[in-house]
């Protein structure tokens, strides 16, 4: 699903009152407002809480847009006298983006943003009926606490609070350096020496060469100033890297941006990282005005493939064999549409 997450602007109220207004109509027992309640607020009070969520410090809105339609929103809440942690509030997904990482998504962002703002924990309340939600949230990493209270406008509805007791942990994301360049080297030696076991013949597997995969990334943008490497850091190790730029393919057009690499710790697969640095590269490659973007990956690599379809790209038929001193592996293509992000309402 071709969905980013990003933080509202502040003439996007409108925007957000029509979501927050379908939230409540769609899920009354949700939420600790009502549908009546807030459908009688004043355009002023949107605009306040929009222009919050936007650039306050205090509180942070995330919206999820497709095809430049939002289907999700989120907003974190600072701690306080009356909230010792920093808290998730108002999330929605529509039901049709339901099941596609949508939540795990706005869940990232304000993870990150509760991770910069200092905080080590973040807790929401949801209702006790609402099944659905608490296993999305025990799957991303959040655990039932024992504190409870009644729903506020239905009070025979109880509510319970949830943790998430990793946010110093949340890894950061941000520009490599030439630095970084021996880590990077590293981390993709070790990370695909485990990944393409059982893909690659063996001898391909063996000679690959962390020195001379430093000397590739450290020299990787030299003379293409649209590449782009993004590192992961978990202080103080880096845990995570992903490079874009320009499509390389002989038919790709000018508007044709490429995931060149990704990779991950291998202990770290599955914890939410790779669709994260993911989200990012696509992220980038759309800021760079590129149109369409594709990525190549082993035929063979079936959960690989998989994480692709998930955010939305499909293969488009090319296909191409890598020299090999045995077998013949070979490596399909992916694409995507990369949407334009809608302008000021």
């Amino acid at each position: 699903m071709d969905v980013e997450v990003r933080r509202i602007r502040p003439d996007e109220w409108p925007r957000q009152r029509a979501l927050r207004l379908r939230a409540l109509a769609d899920a009354p027992m949700a939420f600790g407002s009502t549908l009546a309640d807030e459908s009688a607020f004043a355009d002023e009070i949107w605009v306040r809480r929009a222009a919050a969520g936007a650039a306050g410090r205090e509180r942070v809105t995330f919206a999820a847009e497709r095809e430049q339609r939002w289907v999700g929103l989120a907003t974190g809440l600072a701690a306080a006298p009356e909230r010792p942690a920093p808290e998730v509030v108002g999330m929605f997904v529509e039901p049709g983006a339901r099941g596609c990482g949508v939540v795990e998504a706005l869940l990232d962002a304000i993870v990150g943003w509760a991770r910069d703002g200092g905080g080590a924990r973040l807790c929401l309340w949801v209702t006790s009926t609402n099944t659905a939600a608490i296993r999305a949230y025990t799957r991303y990493g959040f655990r039932l606490t024992r504190e409870t209270q009644p729903l506020a406008h239905t009070p025979s509805v109880t509510e319970v609070r949830m943790a998430y007791d990793r946010v110093a942990e949340a890894p950061s994301i941000r520009p490599a350096i030439a630095a970084d360049a021996p880590h990077i080297a590293r981390l993709q030696v070790r990370a695909w020496q485990m990944a393409y076991r059982g893909l690659l013949p063996d001898a391909m597997l063996t000679r690959v060469s962390v020195e001379r995969r430093e000397h590739a990334w450290r020299h990787w943008n030299d003379g293409h100033p649209l590449r782009r490497i993004w590192v992961a850091e978990q202080s103080p190790a880096l845990v995570g890297f992903v490079a874009t730029g320009p499509g390389r393919d002989d038919d790709a057009a000018a508007a044709t941006g490429e995931v060149y690499a990704i990779y991950i710790e291998p202990r770290l697969v599955g914890t939410g990282l790779g669709r994260r640095l993911f989200a990012h590269a696509v992220c980038a490659l759309r800021a760079q005005d590129f149109a369409r973007a594709t990525l190549w990956v082993l035929e063979g690599n079936t959960r690989t493939r998989r994480f692709y379809e998930a955010a939305g790209w499909c293969a488009d038929g090319a296909r191409k064999t890598l020299p090999s001193d045995g077998g013949e592996p070979v490596e399909v293509r992916y694409a995507r549409t990369l949407t334009r992000r809608a302008g000021p309402s």
